[in-house]
């Protein structure tokens, strides 16, 4: 899946959902995480869209979460990688943030492709 399909999908969810204003990532071929660069969210939400074993996971991160006092940088971004198992972010020397409590929604009768 690639980042057009999966806000295709969840913006059948949530209507908010833009190319613009969310994060896309696949399984990582490494290890078993989503690994995410995004933009700081001070004043506004964010979303990220977490595919992986033929369900794509939608989260709403509210203003404020990420930010640069919390997580890694990574030049202009942030440096997030999220545990597929347990959703937390295990970036080395990373925050343990826990974001599965910013999820929106699951879902996993996608379209075959």
């Amino acid at each position: 899946m690639n980042k057009e399909e999966a806000v295709s999908i969840a913006s059948q969810e949530c209507r908010s959902i833009t190319t613009q204003n969310c994060n896309f990532a696949n399984i990582n071929a490494a290890k078993p995480v989503w690994w995410i660069d995004p933009k700081s969210n001070e004043n506004s939400e964010r979303w990220f869209l977490l595919y992986g074993d033929g369900v794509l996971y939608v989260l709403r991160i509210p203003g404020g979460i990420l930010c640069k006092s919390r997580f890694r940088q990574k030049g202009e971004l942030l440096s997030i990688e999220i545990s597929t198992s347990t959703f937390v972010d295990v970036k080395s020397g990373g925050t343990k943030y826990d974001f599965k409590k910013h999820v929106f929604a699951e879902i996993s009768h996608l379209p075959h492709g």
